[in-house]
């Protein structure tokens, strides 16, 4: 077997320089102790999963393949509009011509009292088709700021919607400052510094029953003349971040209660973009993992033969109306649940994380 000199293979070999071989060294440590901490960074708040976009989320650190699985795999329900609902459009819209439709509408009968979700259609297409008959030219016109915008196209949708819960929800307008965000931001404030407000919405449905605490968050993205293409974007995030805040401001009242109660519990978001209106929906999932989805979207009518924009309109808000009646009964479940203090194995308060301040 052939000897290879001992002085031959130390001239082979590859020798660090001391300088070089500390900043690998410290690099690699730096670089270890940099994972670590984002790690713990991760594990310390509230991670959003947006499900309309799942190709593109990151998987939590401390959420096990099974879980992120079951998170992911949940399909979109359809809703269909209901079919006396849709018969009342049918009757309004069979042509395009404002004097007869108008003549519809007043001729509409049914054999039966008319429902709420009656009541409800009859009052928004009577809005719109009084805008379209008296002043066409101004209601097609695009506004200019977010409260005309509002007073305009907003407001006579969703105040008769709230109408429909009597006495259970609060509608609050204007650029307002939200409860549940200012509550984070001043989680565990140090004493002596100055408290800091929550972000701000423009517009804020709360509960009656239950303090006023938030329910639905509205974020109007800019009036259809002045839309950054950023805008929608940022507003959207900052809904997103703002919904986890709300579901934790009201999760906080229950906090005893079991998980599997109050995972049912959700919270809305009402976005504009130009006359594009979304509406999503906000939940926990698991340990510090809040999903978002988005419920329906419609778009606004600003012209007569705009006026078939309605069925997805009513469609939206009516899908919006059975998600909002659930939620309202699991907070009825929880409030009873807390009354009666049982005691739970997995309390939804361990579930809860908050967002990293901002």
């Amino acid at each position: 077997m052939r000897q290879f000199p001992v002085q031959a293979l130390t001239v082979k070999r590859i020798t660090i320089p001391k300088s070089i071989s500390c900043f690998l060294r410290f690099n690699i440590t730096s670089n270890l102790l940099n994972t670590f901490n984002l790690f713990r960074y991760r594990a310390r708040y509230a991670h959003i999963i947006d499900l309309d976009n799942v190709a593109n989320q990151m998987k939590p650190p401390f959420c096990s393949d099974d879980e992120w699985s079951s998170i992911t795999s949940v399909t979109q329900k359809s809703t269909e509009l209901p079919r006396h609902v849709e018969d009342q459009l049918g009757f309004y819209l069979k042509e395009f011509d404002i004097k007869k439709i108008r003549a519809s509408y007043k001729s509409y009968t049914t054999t039966t009292p008319f429902t709420d979700l009656d009541e409800y259609t009859r009052r928004v297409f009577d809005y719109f088709l009084f805008c379209l008959e008296n002043r066409p030219e101004y209601f097609s016109q695009r506004p200019a700021n977010e409260s005309t915008f509002r007073a305009r196209f907003i407001e006579p949708i969703i105040e008769p919607f709230v109408f429909i819960f009597k006495d259970l929800m609060d509608l609050t307008w204007g650029e307002i400052s939200s409860t549940s965000s200012a509550t984070r931001r001043n989680f565990q404030l140090a004493e002596g510094k100055r408290r800091r407000i929550g972000s701000k919405a423009d517009g804020i449905g709360s509960l009656v029953s239950i303090d006023d605490k938030e329910l639905l968050i509205f974020e109007l993205s800019g009036a259809p003349t002045r839309l950054p293409v950023r805008h929608s974007v940022d507003d959207k995030i900052k809904l997103d971040e703002c919904l986890v805040d709300v579901l934790n401001n009201l999760l906080e009242e229950f906090k005893e209660c079991s998980f599997e109660l109050a995972k049912n519990l959700k919270v809305f978001g009402f976005q504009t973009e130009g006359f594009n209106c979304t509406i999503s929906v906000s939940e926990i999932v698991g340990r510090g993992i809040y999903c978002r989805r988005t419920l329906s979207r419609f778009c606004l009518p600003t012209r007569v033969q705009d006026l078939y924009y309605l069925y997805d309109l009513f469609r939206t808000m009516f899908s919006f109306r059975n998600e909002l009646a659930a939620s309202l009964d699991i907070i009825q479940e929880l409030k009873i649940a807390k009354t009666r203090k049982l005691k739970v194995d997995d309390p939804v308060g361990d579930y809860m994380l908050r967002l990293p301040p901002s």
